[in-house]
């Protein structure tokens, strides 16, 4: 469960990171088309990385389980990856209703959470 919780997150967070810095992306250049959601990403991004990279490394490292993580969320992009080419939206919506199912109530409290974060950005 910790490979999940830490694991996953944070290799999905230095993923994001990695992106960002391969695509060259002037992060100045992208406020102005910003959501709150993307501010949100990129706040958690700039967040894992002005922290001690060893502590991220022991965590994706050292713990045992972490690579099985790591392999579904390469299989889960790959999937992903293949029906956003595909340019099907019957198959994107399939996609997005199953891993929707799988949440089940998380996703309503995962909105509320997030309206709340974002309600507290706008009214700084």
């Amino acid at each position: 469960v910790v490979a999940v919780v830490q694991g996953l997150t944070h290799f999905v967070t230095l993923c994001v990171a990695d992106t960002v810095r391969r695509l060259g992306v002037d992060l100045h250049k992208t406020e102005k088309f910003e959501s709150p959601v993307y501010q949100i990403e990129l706040s958690l991004v700039g967040r894992l990385l002005s922290q001690d990279a060893g502590l991220y490394a022991d965590i994706l490292q050292m713990n045992p389980y972490v690579p099985e993580v790591i392999d579904a969320c390469r299989r889960s992009a790959a999937d992903l990856a293949d029906i956003v080419a595909q340019q099907d939206p019957a198959l994107f919506r399939t996609f997005f209703e199953k891993n929707s199912r799988h949440l089940g109530p998380y996703c309503d409290e995962g909105q509320k959470m997030t309206d709340a974060l974002i309600d507290s950005m706008v009214n700084r």
